[in-house]
């Protein structure tokens, strides 16, 4: 044999074994999914049906796919109890009509690892408790709970895209709890229909074309909390006697309609931050609901509310903060929230804020005063809150224009606590004319929320004796001091005591007289 038989015979199987490495490249990458013409069942007796149905499973317990499926009709059926279904991350597709994995009068099923698109539904449950759907993705069709289905677990599913609702329980499929799921772009997030008793929480609701909680007919008892609901054409709707529920801790955002009552009463709604919805809140018909927990729990955060906290206390005449708002927030004539929070909730564990800039005279707070002559000192009041559950230490400064007119250090507030601080500003050195008066309050370790460490207000500096601004000290000045003599502060404005006593006496009028005739420049 020749040397160029040799080579010949080398590289002839090497080409043979180059063709079969591709040729089981090719096969790879062409692996097409199972068509099932019919639907594959789980028997009850464990088995498998059809038998070339890409299930596998060692023990009649642990099911996992192994290759994607693709159904005419329903996907899966399920007719044994206490199995585990694993998806094994395989992918399930149907026409657009059936079920995907269909569950009936059965207990204690797991779904899991699976993704579920183009069914009329992706799961269905038909009189079926203590199954636990969770880690799927369902895609085009949604889970659909009926007829008594009670006590299962929907969780941590991304649910999106769907037709019609992306979960559905519906007539007494009660104690079930859905959370932690992402419902995204369906036509309804969850819909709940005469079915009570459920609990709704920890979802990322957004973008849904209706409501992203929706409760109807007599489904009462829920608990819908923990909730992040935003992008909706409505954030969560309660219709015809959905009545006792409870609605807490949710962030609804940016919904065309915060929360939508009709004919429903009863429900509990607090704690929950309604910012930016086109309407906050639509009640139709008389709907009668608790809008807050009482004091000092409080109830919502409403992004247009534009009152003060400058009152504590159940009936908020006390002076001092306590991150609730001194009037009611009004949706309409019964249905108010009496205790309004003045921040988005809930609140850091370290978070300090200044409340309020102005003068107090105890128990009453006073209009605060809109100038003060050169020369002379302002004093001034500022409210400080704790909104944290610890108690802090604080160091607060005082600025006119960046300069620092007056400071504190090592403040105490309680937790859930505030204090009045008095601070001073000696006017002398500034010149005439608008000043920026700061206080700012250091942030505390831990805290995350800045926005409120700072309060500003404007103050004028006149020409001592000039009291309406017009760079004189006239007639005009001494007749508005001379009439108010004898009156005090409140009512009488501020601005004219000059001394600031408290009181409009022959001091006040003896400052203005002395300066009579003088001007600025």
């Amino acid at each position: 044999m020749g040397k160029g038989d040799s080579l010949s015979r080398k590289t002839v199987s090497a080409i043979t074994v180059s063709l079969l490495m591709l040729g089981t490249l090719v096969l790879a990458l062409n692996i097409q999914p199972v068509r099932a013409s019919g639907t594959i069942y789980i028997r009850a007796d464990g088995s498998i049906d059809p038998t070339t149905a890409p299930i596998y499973t060692v023990d009649n317990i642990t099911y996992t796919l192994t290759s994607n499926i693709t159904a005419d009709a329903d996907g899966i059926v399920i007719e044994r109890d206490n199995i585990v279904l694993d998806g094994g991350g395989y992918i399930l597709t149907g026409n657009g009509s059936g079920y995907g994995i269909y569950l009936q009068n059965r207990n204690t099923v797991t779904i899991k690892n699976t993704t579920i698109e183009n069914f009329l539904y992706g799961a269905y449950l038909g009189n079926s408790s203590n199954n636990n759907i969770g880690g799927n993705n369902i895609t085009n069709n949604g889970i659909h709970l009926i007829d008594s289905s009670n006590n299962n677990i929907i969780s941590g599913n991304n649910i999106t895209a769907n037709t019609f609702e992306g979960i559905l329980l519906e007539f007494y499929s009660n104690y079930n709890i859905i959370s932690g799921n992402n419902i995204t772009n369906n036509s309804i997030g969850v819909w709940l229909d005469f079915s009570s008793n459920n609990n709704i929480s920890g979802y990322n609701i957004t973008a849904n074309n209706g409501a992203g909680i929706e409760l109807t007919y007599s489904s009462n008892y829920n608990i819908i909390s923990g909730n992040n609901i935003t992008n909706n054409r409505g954030g969560i709707g309660l219709g015809s006697s959905a009545n006792y529920s409870i609605i807490s801790g949710n962030n609804i955002t940016n919904n065309s309609v915060g929360i939508s009552l009709f004919r429903c009463s009863g429900n509990s709604i607090f704690h929950n931050d309604f910012v930016n919805n086109t309407v906050q809140v639509n009640s139709i018909e008389q709907s009668m609901n608790i809008w807050d927990d009482g004091y000092p729990v409080g109830g919502n955060f409403w992004s247009d509310y534009n009152g003060t906290d400058i009152y504590h206390g159940s009936y908020q005449n006390e002076t001092g903060s306590d991150g609730i708002g001194d009037t009611a927030y009004f949706i309409d004539t019964y249905n108010p929230d009496h205790y309004p929070l003045v921040k988005p909730y809930p609140w850091e564990p370290h978070d300090v804020g200044v409340t309020y800039i102005g003068r107090v005279r105890y128990p009453d707070i006073v209009a605060f005063r809109t100038f003060i002559w050169r020369g002379f000192t302002l004093r001034f009041d500022t409210f400080l809150m704790n909104y944290g559950n610890s108690s802090e230490n604080l160091n607060v400064t005082a600025y006119a224009n960046g300069t620092v007119i007056d400071q504190r250090i090592n403040v105490t507030i309680g937790e859930r606590n505030s204090t009045v601080l008095s601070l001073r500003w000696d006017s002398t050195g500034f010149p005439i004319g608008f000043h920026n008066i700061t206080v700012y309050v250091e942030p505390v370790q831990g805290e995350t929320d800045i926005t409120d460490n700072a309060r500003s207000v404007w103050m004028f500096v006149y020409t001592v004796g000039d009291l309406n601004g017009d760079g004189k000290v006239d007639i005009k000045d001494v007749s508005a001091v001379a009439k108010a003599f004898g009156q005090t502060v409140p009512p009488i404005s501020p601005n004219l005591d000059a001394n600031e006593d408290w009181k409009i006496d022959i001091r006040d009028i003896s400052i203005v007289a002395k300066h009579f005739g003088e001007h600025y420049p």
